[in-house]
């Protein structure tokens, strides 16, 4: 089974940042066979995307749903700064 989750980090309606998992191949803890085991980084060019005070992000978690799973979740960092 895969579960495919894709985040993306949404500013009027465009993505502006993306991460895609890397799924696990194995046995041992760490690198379980179907599980995630790794998402990807977005750096955006420094000055390449500007927020504005009170802007509103939006935060999106895309789950294949052809199959019940559990202990999904969707969590997301992001570091804003002047």
């Amino acid at each position: 089974m895969t579960l495919y989750k894709r985040y993306s980090c949404k500013r009027d309606g465009r993505v502006i940042c993306s991460s895609i998992p890397t799924y696990g191949k194995g046995k041992k803890a760490g690198n379980e066979a179907d599980y995630i085991v790794g998402m990807s980084t977005c750096y955006p060019r420094p000055g390449s995307v500007k927020i504005i005070d009170g802007e509103t992000l939006t935060l999106e978690s895309n789950y294949n749903s052809s199959r019940g799973h559990t202990g999904v979740m969707g969590l997301f960092y992001i570091l804003v700064a002047e």
